[in-house]
């Protein structure tokens, strides 16, 4: 019966670790599709406001790309900090602001738009 138990317990300690790394996983992907979601809208609606007081759609673009460039200190100080470092919130963050604003930028570059803008 002894033998029998700890068998058992042995099964259970097993699937509550194998539930652990589910869990860390669905977390993570979580988290990953969350931040996906979030830098393209956080940008779209940073650069509506901006454009609305701008007369450039260029310097609007722009000072939307500073902005969520910005909010980096902010994931790294107060959002990071409540994740295990294994998670890589900040590198899953700038991951996802370079994967758009890079383009941006280089749309920016290729139409001269940048070269347009007063100093």
């Amino acid at each position: 019966l002894h033998d029998e138990l700890a068998v058992l317990q042995d099964e259970e300690t097993a699937r509550m670790r194998l539930n652990h790394v589910d869990l860390r996983t669905q977390v993570v992907a979580l988290l990953e599709k969350t931040i996906h979601d979030l830098i393209p809208a956080k940008y779209m609606e940073l650069h509506m406001e901006l454009a609305d007081r701008s007369s450039s759609s260029t310097r609007a673009k722009l000072d939307a790309a500073t902005q969520l460039l910005s909010h980096i200190t902010v994931i790294k100080n107060l959002v990071e900090p409540c994740f295990p470092p294994d998670y890589s919130i900040l590198s899953k963050y700038r991951y996802e602001i370079e994967r758009l604003l890079v383009p941006e930028i280089q749309a920016l570059y290729d139409d001269r738009s940048i070269s347009d803008l007063d100093p």
